[in-house]
């Protein structure tokens, strides 16, 4: 079934429960001038009713009765539920006001009604290298490892994400890996950056670095 239509300037939004909709599987759904297509930000978003949708900048806040969901194009999933302060998981809305603040709820039956202001957290995380800061190595690659927090521990520590680059190239995309094998490494100096993001999206603004010297082999 259908519960929600949110039309913005570019997008039709539509959200429905896990029946009802082609093809027959719950979430939500975005229609552009290419067609219908599940909106992206890894597997379906839920597989229990979805009763609400946010588009919010680059962003979908949606209200499912498993908790809020903040979806978008590029990042896994953050499920919002009562561990971070909702007063119940089931959540037939969401909205924000003209201060910018975001509201979650459901507004039914008087025993059932209640309503959740979202407080964002505005503190990014650090992210820490699991080694030492400069490696020396006689091979083209090497696996580094890191970890990250965040201030009160908001994001726990296996909710954040972490993007990496080598030597000023392009950033990868937030992913929940806390390691990886860097390869292809010329002779000479190269510098691989980690940076964390927590769950309200704030990124490390002094990611973690280190430095990997590749020399030649001793024969």
């Amino acid at each position: 079934k259908v519960t929600r239509i949110v039309a913005t300037e570019e997008q039709i939004w539509v959200a429905c429960g896990e029946k009802g909709f082609v093809p027959r599987d719950g979430g939500v759904y975005s229609k552009t001038e290419s067609g219908w297509k599940r909106f992206l930000g890894g597997p379906k978003p839920t597989s229990t009713d979805v009763w609400d949708i946010l588009p919010d900048d680059d962003r979908v806040w949606v209200a499912t009765s498993a908790g809020v969901i903040r979806v978008d194009e590029h990042d896994p999933p953050v499920h919002i539920t009562d561990r971070n302060g909702l007063a119940r998981k089931d959540t037939r809305f969401v909205a924000k006001d003209s201060g910018g603040e975001l509201w979650f709820g459901r507004g039914y039956a008087p025993h059932e009604w209640w309503l959740t202001r979202y407080i964002v957290d505005k503190n990014p995380p650090e992210t820490l290298s699991l080694g030492p800061d400069r490696l020396e190595i006689s091979s083209e690659r090497v696996q580094i490892a890191w970890s990250g927090s965040d201030l009160w521990n908001d994001t726990p520590q296996g909710e954040l994400t972490y993007s990496w680059r080598v030597d000023d190239g392009n950033w990868t995309s937030f992913l929940r890996n806390t390691s990886t094998q860097v390869s292809g490494l010329d002779f000479g100096a190269h510098r691989v950056d980690i940076r964390a993001r927590d769950e309200d999206g704030n990124i490390d603004p002094s990611p973690a670095t280190v430095i990997i010297v590749r020399v030649p082999g001793l024969w």
